[in-house]
């Protein structure tokens, strides 16, 4: 079975358990070694069916408090006039360094 057809029975093969303290709990019924056989275009196309079931969901996930902390230290330095952009070229650049 290829194409489309095959990606949605992969993704529907997938079971999200209930949140277990602060992280969500993801148990599949997948074997990773099927995941990796399938091909990069693969793998990308059944996160896209993933994204979009999650993104049409009426349920709602609340960030962590912590997430609002960091973007209001981020806003506030920005807001200051301390923010720091970088081009993706630079980032690269930062990440290839840092490995």
């Amino acid at each position: 079975m290829h194409g489309v057809a095959q990606f949605q029975t992969l993704a529907a093969k997938i079971i999200i358990l209930p949140f277990a303290h602060t992280s969500a709990t993801i148990t599949s019924m997948i074997a990773a070694a099927e995941i990796e056989r399938m091909s990069v275009e693969e793998r990308l196309q059944t996160i896209e069916i993933l994204w979009r079931s999650i993104s049409h969901s009426d349920d709602s996930l609340e960030s962590p408090s912590w997430h609002r902390e960091i973007l209001e230290a981020r806003r506030a330095k920005v807001d200051a006039g301390k923010g720091v952009f970088l081009s993706i070229a630079e980032l690269r650049s930062r990440l290839k360094q840092a490995s």
